[in-house]
């Protein structure tokens, strides 16, 4: 008898292990879900802001130059080229986040919260609903956490899922300041080389005076938005923590360095591990704190 209550007792545990593991699972998929939200948010922010740019350059052109400067291929192109990332960033922000297609049907039934979605492509999620049903599953992995018998070792080997996850999500951040960064430097220099081109057309050709204008100030906007937000530097210390990160993942996983490697120090070796986690986001953090505060100080000085 007590055999038998014992085994019920395991078997209990066990699919109680099984949950937790599922819900861990489900709040990847959800953090992947919000990072496409926000992609698809700052990109629409971006479209609207050079359409509107664009706009309002074709605008200036015409009042200043003329209609009768411009053939109707001309204007054409130029209400195509306004207009195209203009409506392209309207669209994802009549639409944002992620359509109801993208989330299983068993994911939307934990994290909904008030009126139930449609399951069609137009019914949206977006970041805030998204991230309030984070906040769900992981009060249900909490509550659920409470009735597993976890040991140190467990918790700091789920450590190690924890920081591949955090090295995606740097990884996803930097390549997005990146890609922002090189736009904003394509239109530097090609904007000032446009620019040089444009002022010394500009004696023979009075048109040339409302472009060179333009591109002036294209390229000053897009310094002072580089200057200010720091699209390089938050890229490259993200990158640098997500490599450093995978590094440790590396060398704890084959034995190197500070790791034993030894089965019997496996203890040991998960500690130095969650420790050394540790202090590389807390450096994270700070970096981002420090471009953050530079930022705000200068501002605050102008």
């Amino acid at each position: 008898m007590a055999d038998l209550v014992r085994r019920g007792d395991a078997n209990g545990e066990e699919e109680k292990k099984k949950k937790l593991i599922l819900q861990n699972q489900r709040i990847i998929i959800l953090r992947s879900l919000i990072d496409r939200s926000r992609q698809r948010s700052r990109y629409s922010y971006l479209c609207i802001g050079l359409g509107i740019l664009l706009l309002l350059s074709s605008s200036l052109a015409f009042f200043v130059l003329g209609r009768s400067q411009f053939s109707l291929v001309e204007m054409v192109m130029l209400v195509v080229i306004s207009a195209t990332p203009l409506a392209y960033g309207s669209f994802l922000r009549v639409y944002p986040g992620v359509s109801s297609l993208d989330i299983s049907s068993d994911l939307r039934g934990e994290i909904v919260v008030g009126e139930k979605k449609g399951h069609g492509w137009k019914d949206r999620w977006n970041t805030e609903e998204l991230e309030l049903g984070l906040q769900v599953l992981r009060e249900n992995r909490r509550l659920e956490a409470r009735g597993v018998a976890q040991q140190v070792h467990d918790r700091r080997a789920a450590y190690r899922e924890d920081a591949l996850i955090y090295t995606e999500e740097l990884r996803s951040e930097s390549r997005f300041h990146s890609r922002v960064n090189s736009l904003l430097q394509v239109v530097v220099i090609g904007g000032s080389l446009l620019g040089s081109a444009l002022a010394g057309t500009s004696l023979y050709l009075d048109q040339s005076s409302i472009w060179f204008i333009g591109t002036s100030l294209a390229v000053g906007m897009s310094s002072g938005v580089a200057g200010y937000f720091k699209f390089k530097e938050k890229g490259f210390y993200a990158k640098q923590t997500a490599d450093s990160i995978e590094h440790e993942i590396e060398a704890f996983d084959v034995g190197l360095g500070k790791y034993s490697g030894d089965p019997n120090k496996v203890d040991d070796d998960l500690a130095v591990f969650a420790e050394e986690i540790h202090r590389l986001k807390l450096d994270q953090r700070k970096r981002e704190q420090n471009l953050d505060q530079s930022s705000t100080e200068k501002e605050e000085k102008a």
